[in-house]
């Protein structure tokens, strides 16, 4: 990540979604993952949330 210092969070180890979220003040971003992929119904966990405040750009 250091070539790239606009990125600002990889995981290409695990598998999972983004849920993002719009709100009128705000924007948010959640990364969930799954502890296997081998059995229905497995447990997610959240990894990563990132906020951004509106008319800002710094990540919360």
């Amino acid at each position: 990540m250091k070539q790239n210092s606009h990125v600002k969070y990889v995981n290409d180890r695990d598998h999972g979604y983004l849920l993002l979220t719009l709100y009128p003040a705000k924007t948010k971003a959640e990364w969930f993952y799954v502890k296997t992929l081998r059995e229905p119904g497995a447990e997610e966990f959240l990894a990563k949330k990132f906020e951004v405040e509106k008319g800002t750009l710094k990540l919360k």
